[in-house]
């Protein structure tokens, strides 16, 4: 079976993120909300809700000590980002660089979303050589991938994404609640299963994934976007793993009147 996505599927997802994140200035803002709030408005909430966001993952790499970074820069060990928007909840290159010993890999299906990204990862880098003085960093220098993560998955190493053996923290933030019920399955179990066969009790291989809830959200805000529970977020990712995993609110976050949490799913 082609777990895959068309050719055509794709080319129409790159242009309309494209054109959102170009001529958008209410990008990410329910459709519902626009005409009664300023563009100004929208970018504190967008702002907002990126420094919630990017902190979830900060507090969970700034828990790291000496031996995990040690290990994950001999292992090359990877975090990697899906959905980079605008650029909003990016600034966390400190903490996965510096606290975590990890390499950063951004992936956006969107060339202009990957623009963004790679001014602010590539900012945020160079800040860091400048402050530390450490040139051992270099081989830490973030990338920045243009891909339909559906399809980056299925083939990761055609992509430049390392197998899921190599990637130790995965981090999508609002990205979820913009797939398809089956996209969403497919890709929650393929990222599952970098926490497989798990058996080093040093490594703790974990996906952060900030998302509204079905459950905390029983009115539906945005057209658009999907809710799932967090019931389907440990089941896919159950059966990616193909063993028991566990999931953590980190914290939680209110949006133009919804609730988004950041769930924290680990192996058990």
């Amino acid at each position: 079976m082609n777990l895959g996505l068309s050719l055509s599927s794709i080319r129409k997802m790159e242009r309309v993120w494209d054109e959102k994140i170009k001529n958008d200035p209410y990008a990410f803002v329910p459709h519902e909300l626009r005409g009664n709030i300023s563009i100004e408005d929208a970018l504190i909430e967008n702002m907002r809700f990126g420094s919630f966001s990017a902190g979830s993952l900060g507090k969970i790499l700034r828990t790291s000590n000496f031996e995990d970074r040690k290990r994950r820069c001999l292992g090359d060990k990877k975090l990697v980002a899906v959905g980079a928007g605008k650029g909003y909840d990016s600034r966390w290159v400190e903490e996965a660089v510096l606290y975590a010993g990890l390499g950063v890999i951004w992936v956006d299906v969107s060339e202009r979303a990957c623009d963004h990204a790679r001014v602010s990862v590539d900012q945020q880098f160079s800040d860091l050589q400048r402050s530390t003085n450490i040139t051992a960093l270099e081989r830490l220098r973030p990338m920045v991938i243009k891909a339909e993560i559906r399809t980056a998955l299925l083939d990761p190493l055609s992509f430049g994404i390392p197998e899921p053996s190599g990637v130790e923290v995965w981090y999508l933030s609002r990205i979820l609640g913009c797939l398809s019920k089956r996209s969403a399955k497919i890709v929650l179990q393929l990222i599952a299963r970098s926490m497989a066969e798990q058996v080093d009790p040093l490594k703790e291989n974990c996906a952060l994934i900030v998302s509204a809830l079905r459950e905390d959200n029983p009115t539906k805000i945005g057209h658009s976007s999907k809710l799932y529970t967090l019931d389907m977020i440990k089941s896919n990712m159950r059966l990616g793993a193909k063993r028991p995993v566990g999931t953590d609110v980190v914290d939680t976050h209110m949006y133009f009147g919804q609730k988004y949490s950041s769930v924290l799913v680990r192996a058990k």
